[in-house]
């Protein structure tokens, strides 16, 4: 899932936000100005539940792409929030083949992958 700040908007908020529902104003508090959340995955719906092993909140250390040891590896991004069943594995990194200590984890997308321990705080 994405939130948009608007029904306008070209770009999904960034996981790095933290929206406050406490205040006066906040996106969407206006009535006329809508925020708009949209299902991320093409042709998939919408999990009902989440993996409900994947319990443990953590943040992402650093930004990395991953592209070339996809589709394993999960692109980060810098102080996004993850969540993990906590149990470290090993995964072979494909640009290289060395073997990787560190978690599989769940973004905010839904998006399911690898991430090396030195790149993550569990909290």
């Amino acid at each position: 899932m994405e939130l948009f700040e608007d029904l306008n908007s070209d770009a999904a908020m960034s996981d790095i936000y933290v929206i406050s529902f406490q205040g006066d104003t906040y996106p969407g508090s206006d009535e006329d100005d809508p925020v708009a959340l949209v299902n991320a995955a093409v042709d998939q719906p919408a999990q009902d539940e989440p993996d409900s092993k994947f319990t443990k909140r953590a943040r992402i250390t650093t930004t990395s792409g991953y592209e070339i040891n996809k589709p394993a590896w999960l692109s980060i991004n810098k102080d996004e929030i993850v969540y993990t069943d906590g149990v470290v594995i090993s995964v072979t990194r494909a640009a290289n083949n060395y073997f990787c200590s560190g978690y599989m984890v769940i973004n905010s997308k839904g998006e399911k992958g690898f991430v090396y321990q030195g790149y993550i705080a569990i909290d």
